[in-house]
């Protein structure tokens, strides 16, 4: 018997470990042997049922998988089932270390190197990950999932050729696998195909009604086609199915704004942040909803806490954008120009109409030689990239502070052309 094992659980009392014992003994002698390596495996099964019976105690469970791993150590069961129970709880790296224990047991067991793999890509280790995804396809070359699952962390690394491969290769297996078009739909986001995104996320929805993640990408997609009533519509169904939805509480604050229904739009970030009090998405909805009704002010008070929250790079630019215009909108020039300093700077790829926002806010300082310089600039790229509609949302931009704001300007100047059109 295994006595000299510490097992912190209570399913494995004497009795049972001298059982389990015996029935190991009687698995390596034949006549018998196969009956007895059933009967184990049986018997490991309702240990396992037992065990994950502990509705809630996740240390009762932990504890009891633990010592079964430990009491049946040919059998990868016991790990396969504790690593499942830590990505459940989002534990990632507790999920690969019962992983990487069960394939000690059984190098290349499936659903271990899945669930490593799934631990791997939410650790940020996306190569690994899809290292593991494609052996699993290897193994079972039919199961859907782990095509999904491939082609997500492709995504995740901007490898959008490949990630639409994948997707595909499971809508061939199963043309109505819906977490595939899922996949395309959140694909097509990322690439800002929005149209692309709301047909693939409504045949999801065909398979999936009122999937609220689902839901939530098609509703963003329409505020991005400036639907913004279907996109109201989809976010609530996105509710009705899940009342504590905290992203789609925060897309309808924004359509909401946009629909002019500023009431609406406050209640709505305010229930995103009774879920979640850092929700630094409701508090931009908000500062959104007050600068619409010319409340800059407010609406820069409001995106200055709403920095405070922002936990990423990539967030923080676009807060830092906001803040720009909410501040210049309200007057304050030199805090209006540090934060667009600071969002360009931050930005891989920083929005156009940055460029010419610095060079706006240099002109209201009264620096006009650095507006000048900044403009042209600014112009060059628009040029380059043939994007006519932001050299006219500049124009407009320049138009209306120099018909509030006397600023003396050089004829022939790149900023007097931008404002001729």
């Amino acid at each position: 018997m295994r006595e000299s094992k510490v097992m912190k659980g209570t399913l494995l009392n004497k009795n049972v470990l001298k059982v389990i014992d015996e029935l190991r003994e009687l698995s390596g002698k034949e006549p018998g042997a196969e009956s007895a390596r059933v009967a184990l495996q049986g018997m490991l099964e309702g240990l396992i049922r037992q065990a994950e019976s502990g509705e809630g105690n996740i240390e009762r469970i932990v504890e009891e998988l633990i010592d079964l791993g430990l009491a049946f150590p040919e059998s990868p069961l016991p790990w396969r089932h504790l690593s499942q129970v830590w990505l459940d709880r989002e534990e990632w790296k507790r999920a690969r270390a019962a992983a990487d224990q069960g394939l000690k047991v059984e190098p290349g067991d499936v659903e271990l190197v899945n669930n490593r793999a799934v631990a791997l890509g939410r650790l940020g280790d996306h190569e690994a990950a899809i290292v593991g995804f494609k052996h699993c396809i290897e193994r079972e070359p039919r199961n859907t999932a782990f095509y999904c699952r491939l082609g997500d962390t492709y995504r995740q690394l901007k490898m959008y050729e490949q990630a639409e491969q994948a997707l595909h290769q499971a809508l061939e297996i199963d043309p109505r696998c819906a977490p595939a078009l899922l996949g395309l739909a959140v694909l097509n986001n990322d690439r800002e195909e929005w149209a692309g995104c709301v047909y693939f996320g409504e045949l999801a929805l065909r398979y999936l009604p009122g999937h609220p993640e689902t839901c939530l990408v098609v509703g963003d997609a329409l505020l991005n086609l400036h639907e913004y009533e279907a996109a109201l519509q989809r976010l609530m169904s996105a509710t009705l199915v899940d009342p504590t939805f905290i992203g789609a509480y925060e897309l309808m604050s924004h359509a909401y704004a946009e629909l002019g229904m500023y009431e609406l739009s406050v209640g709505a970030a305010r229930e995103a942040l009774r879920l979640n009090p850092e929700s630094w998405r409701a508090l931009v909805n908000v500062a959104y909803a007050l600068g619409k009704q010319e409340r800059h002010p407010q609406s820069a008070d409001i995106l200055e806490a709403a920095l405070k929250l922002v936990p990423d790079v990539e967030n923080r630019c676009e807060v830092l954008w906001d803040l720009g215009w909410a501040c210049y909108k309200a007057g304050r020039y030199k805090r209006a120009l540090a934060c667009t300093e600071q969002a360009l700077e931050c930005g891989e790829q920083p929005d156009l109409i940055l460029f010419f926002n610095r060079g706006l806010i240099l002109l209201a300082l009264g620096r006009v030689d650095e507006a000048e310089e900044a403009y042209q600039k600014a112009v060059e790229r628009a040029q380059a990239e043939e994007n006519h509609d932001v050299l006219a949302e500049a124009s407009e931009n320049l138009g209306e502070l120099l018909a509030r704001k006397a600023v003396k300007i050089k004829s022939g100047s790149v900023i007097s052309r931008l404002l001729e059109g």
